[in-house]
This record gives C-alpha cells, structure tokens and sequence, in this order.
C-alpha cells in the first residue's frame, strides 16, 4: 500500500534511516570483533611445532586462516552494500515524495502585455 501523507513518508525514511545506522554499527562491531580474534590466533605463537605433523597443520590452518579472512571480508562488503542502498531507498523515497506533488499552476502563455502608448498593462 502506498504512503498516504507526509509524515508516513518520513516515518518510512527514519525507519529506512535507522537502519542504514544500525548495519553500519554492526558491520564496525563485527569488524572489531573479528579482527580481534585474528590478533588473539596471531599471539599464540608456534604452537605445533616444527615436525612434519606441526608442518602439515601449519600449511592446513593457514589456508583455513585465509579463508576465513575472505569470508569476514565478504560480510563486512554486505553490511556496507545494505547500509548503502538502504540510504539510497532514503533519497527514493523523498523523491517519490517530490515526485507527487501537484505541479504549479501554469501561467497562461498569452499574459499581461504592455499597451504600446501609455506603458499600461492590458490582458
């Protein structure tokens, strides 16, 4: 159903407003979160050694290690395209808005003119 007046448009843009600012706020605290997590993994060190075993788990985890980053990487790119086109449905909507207005009466195209002698207007 189609937004009656007004104000139920710019209910709906501080609806769509809030929540462009709330999937920004999440995209930023899973970000930090992830990349803390990150840094934890980091700090633990070498922890499996240098045998063949330790080797094979190395080379095992750091793919997995990669993968995940690429996966992180690829939520962090769809909180920031919802976060986008949310505003952009903002802009959609005050257009639409604008869009519906009744247009301004049109002056009629044979207007006042001024008589040529005395400098009156005449219709």
């Amino acid at each position: 159903m189609a937004p009656r007046d007004d104000e139920e448009l710019r209910q709906i843009n501080s609806v769509l407003t809030d929540a462009a600012k709330h999937f920004d706020l999440e995209n930023m605290h899973f970000t930090a979160d992830a990349d803390a997590l990150f840094h934890v993994l980091e700090r633990l060190g070498d922890i499996v050694g240098s045998d063949e075993t330790g080797q094979r788990f190395k080379e095992g985890y750091g793919k997995a290690e990669k993968n995940a980053k690429s996966f992180v990487h690829a939520i962090e790119d769809a909180y920031k395209g919802i976060t986008e086109r949310l505003r952009l449905m903002t802009v959609s909507v005050d257009l639409a808005n604008w869009s519906t207005m009744t247009a301004l009466p049109k002056v009629p195209d044979n207007g006042p003119e001024f008589s040529a002698g005395d400098g009156t207007m005449t219709f």
